[in-house]
């Protein structure tokens, strides 16, 4: 009988989630393109160039987000409005957001041009929630995702991040 119960706890433990652990994003999107997303969400924060990065990977899909801080030294609680990151323009506070992740054939690749980031503190923490639409970079496809995460360490960079803002501008 005892094998019986650690094997159901092994397929059950492997098996898909419905809800998130603290520290993860959970979002779901809908559109031309479907999907759920559960990962660990990482969130850096750069008070060099007054930018959280917010970043989920789980295998070949990966969500992200740039919080452009009002005041670079600090992260408040506000909402965050996205706005495309083609336009080249950090408004504060302001947002831009990606997603993509691997079809069949090909890279889905979304730009965030529209919606909301919130954020609250959770003394070093962050708890959150997005309602973003998304362009497909490639396509006239549009898709809408919504997410939560809970508890996320805020990660505080040291004086070389700014290569964060390098990086996502090449």
């Amino acid at each position: 009988m005892p094998r019986i119960v650690i094997l159901l706890l092994l397929v059950t433990a492997c098996g898909p989630r419905d809800r998130a652990r603290p520290g993860e994003l959970d979002a779901v999107w809908r559109g031309e393109e479907s999907g759920r997303f559960i990962a660990p969400l990482s969130a850096i924060h750069c008070a060099e160039t007054g930018i959280v990065e917010l970043l989920a990977i789980r295998g070949d899909t990966g969500v992200g987000a740039a919080l452009f801080l009002q005041d670079s030294a600090r992260v408040d609680p506000v909402e965050f409005q996205v706005v495309p990151g083609s336009l080249y323009n950090e408004p504060r506070p302001g947002a831009t957001a990606g997603i993509r992740w691997f079809a069949t054939t090909t890279i889905s690749a979304f730009e965030g041009v529209a919606g909301m980031i919130r954020l609250e503190l959770t003394g070093e923490a962050l708890t959150g929630s997005m309602d973003v639409k998304f362009q497909s970079v490639d396509r006239p496809d549009t898709l809408r995702m919504a997410g939560t995460f809970d508890r996320v360490p805020l990660v505080r960079a040291d004086s070389g991040c700014g290569l964060i803002s390098k990086r996502n501008r090449v």
